[in-house]
């Protein structure tokens, strides 16, 4: 029987309903089809993850590349079928190939070099997207009717969601069997759980891993081509939403679990079309961000992962954390009777480390009074004296006069600025503060998932506050030149040297904090955060003060950049824009602020280099290259940097001098030699 007959039938068999249950019924029905192909993306994520024990950000790069191929074979040959498995080959061999000539260059100790290069070719594929296809919307038809079925008066699923969700049920059911049931399913899941152990069981560890990105991309590449005909169309960040919405499943879910994917991506998916239906779709991801907050709060590492105990965690009992670090012995996380393996303690004073000392001041010596206490010069009355001069006549004169007007038009735009600094300040501050705490008790990718939803979150929250005037924003004041630099200098010039200043306010304190106590500790619990809690540092205070120092400089950088363009609205501080300050900030080198100014640098000078040397092109190509060749550029800057020197370009721009220690065991490795 077809189905839209069996669906006749449910519909005269059925009895009248209100309109708000049939519009409850709609929007689940709905919620049930776009939370399938969320599942299908979410478990993308959880492939790849189980295979390589990393989160690939390039997904939703790497999956609307397959899907402009499938638009290119079915207009070429009419065929949608056709175009859907040249869609599914095309995401296989791109995983294989990026898995293979890319991220195995990539140094493997530390996951930070592959987020970056994942990064890279987000921006090099998207970027060329534009660049060969344009960065229209491009409609895309889908196989079956839109038209949903009326059954009983009431609109359920249409004929396309009904084969979105056979499809996406035929995948997970493959991908079930292919885990559970065959040779090659286990070995994956050896490969990805214990590489060692598999390889001296003859698995092909490096072989598995490839099948495992294969599988992913091709996934992935499925899950977007399901989701494209639904949307405004096809275009190269047409899977960026996608990306956001299955990753915070994913983590609901818990990353290591294809069936947390698969329950918390209807889950999510049902959340937004609800939310949709009875608010609006900017609060849609209010509402995701709320439901991965609570789900973190309970369970850090998602619904259905498997408990365990983390080596952060403070391996002392509640009786012994009073003693002296040196009288500690930790226990092994794995159990009693076990402990962990030697580790030197960071080289740093331990007066500098513990929690709570502070310098105390050295009593004045006898005899010998205050700075302060010194008396002041008093009348015989006993009253100060105030010794006025004739040209200071406090206002009374021209010139007191001319002072006055003058400072009455530097407090008309100093105060307001000032008070704006303020205002950014402080909710810079608490918003750092609350992705301080978070860190404190999140680890890796959990709390990517949670910084991805907070950046989709906010923008649409300020778009749904009335008094911020939606999507398009509110103009910033206006920041005029003081008259007595008017003659002297542009608008563009003071605006300039207002950013100066307020970079020179947030480098100033970073320099002293970075070279004092605060310091320290940052960097000793960078190293080692089990050896800095036993030298008395509290790892998760020290996280929550540079998420709110993070956040104070993210403050006053958005001041800046709103004095300069007059304007404030949500899509400025996008995703796009945030990944561009990482990736600057990467390039010229993390932990190091002379990085940063030589990654604000190149991000600046690039696009003004690009423009000059596009300008004699022709219309049509000029267009295409504008804003997109410079991206393509600093993608591959960006992988180049990250492969060749992990370090940023300021580790390979300073020259450093080898230590007294190098020097020594050098000496001695010569005279050995020798």
């Amino acid at each position: 029987m077809a189905p839209e007959t069996a669906l006749q039938m449910a519909s005269d068999m059925t009895p009248e309903m209100g309109p708000a249950v049939e519009r409850l019924v709609f929007l689940l029905s709905t919620g049930l089809a776009r939370g399938a192909v969320l599942a299908l993306f979410a478990l993308s994520l959880v492939i790849v993850y189980r295979a390589a024990r990393a989160v690939n950000f390039a997904q939703a790069a790497m999956a609307i590349v397959p899907v402009y191929v499938a638009f290119a074979v079915t207009s070429a040959s009419g065929s949608y079928w056709l175009g859907l498995v040249c869609a599914l080959v095309t995401g296989a061999l791109l995983g294989a190939v990026v898995e293979r000539r890319l991220l195995r260059l990539v140094p493997q100790d530390n996951p930070l070099p592959g987020i970056i290069v994942a990064i890279g070719l987000v921006m090099v594929l998207q970027a060329g997207l534009a660049i060969a296809f344009g960065p229209d919307h491009r409609p895309v038809h889908a196989p079956f009717s839109q038209r949903p079925f009326d059954v009983g008066g009431v609109s359920v699923l249409s004929p396309y969601d009904l084969f979105v969700l056979i499809v996406a049920a035929a995948v997970m059911g493959g991908f079930a069997i292919l885990f559970n049931r065959t040779s090659i399913g286990l070995q994956l899941r050896a490969a990805a759980f214990a590489p060692e152990t598999s390889r001296l069981l003859g698995v092909r560890v490096p072989r598995m891993v490839t099948l495992g990105w294969m599988l992913s991309i091709a996934t992935a590449a499925l899950a977007a081509l399901l989701l494209v005909p639904t949307g405004l169309g096809l275009d190269p960040h047409a899977a960026d939403v996608l990306f956001v919405n299955a990753f915070a499943a994913a983590v609901i879910g818990g990353l290591d679990s294809p069936v947390g994917a698969l329950v918390a991506g209807l889950v999510v998916g049902v959340l937004a079309s609800l939310v949709t239906g009875y608010a609006s779709a900017a609060t849609a991801p209010l509402a995701v961000l709320a439901l991965l907050t609570v789900v973190l709060l309970v369970r850090p590492h998602g619904l259905f992962a498997a408990r365990r105990r983390e080596r952060h965690e403070d391996p002392l009992p509640e009786d012994r954390r009073h003693e002296a670090p040196a009288a500690r012995r930790p226990a092994h996380p794995a159990g009693p009777g076990r402990h962990l393996p030697a580790r030197p303690l960071p080289q740093l004073p331990a007066r500098d480390l513990r929690r709570g000392v502070r310098r105390r001041r050295r009593p004045h010596a006898a005899g010998r009074p205050h700075r302060t206490a010194l008396p002041r010069a008093r009348g015989a009355d006993g009253r100060r004296r105030v010794r006025v001069r004739p040209d200071r006549d406090l206002g009374g004169g021209r010139a007191g006069r001319g002072r006055g007007e003058a400072a009455d038009g530097v407090v008309g735009w100093l105060l307001p600025l000032l008070a704006g600094v303020a205002g950014a300040l402080v909710v810079s501050g608490a918003l750092g503060l609350l992705l301080g705490l978070a860190a404190a008790r999140l680890r890796g990718p959990y709390l990517a998932g949670l910084t991805l939803a907070l950046v989709i979150a906010l923008p649409s929250a300020a778009s749904t506050i009335p008094g911020l005037a939606g999507a398009q924003g509110i103009s910033a004041p206006f920041v005029p030149v003081p008259d007595a630099l008017a003659a002297l200098i542009a608008v563009e010039q003071w605006h300039a040297w207002l950013a100066i200043v307020v970079t020179a306010c947030v480098v100033t304190p970073l320099v002293a904090l970075r070279a004092g106590r605060v310091g320290l500790r940052m960097r000793a619990v960078h190293d080692d955060e089990t050896a800095a809690r036993l030298a008395g540092v509290d790892p998760g205070r020290v996280k929550a003060g540079a998420f709110v120092l993070s956040s104070l400089a993210a403050g006053l950088g958005g001041v800046v950049l709103a004095i300069v363009t007059q304007q404030v609205s949500p899509g400025a501080y996008g995703l796009g824009f945030s990944l561009l300050l990482v990736v600057a900030a990467v390039v010229g080198g993390l932990g190091s602020l002379g990085g940063a100014a030589i990654g604000a640098v190149l991000v600046t000078l690039l696009p003004w280099v690009v423009d000059q040397a596009t300008a004699p092109l022709p219309a049509d190509l000029g267009h295409r290259l504008q804003g997109n060749l410079e991206i393509v550029l600093f993608g591959v800057v960006v992988i180049v940097v990250t492969v060749l020197w992990p370090g940023g370009l300021s580790r390979l721009l300073r020259t450093k001098r080898p230590s007294q220690n190098t020097q020594l065991s050098q000496n001695a490795q010569l005279s050995q030699n020798t």
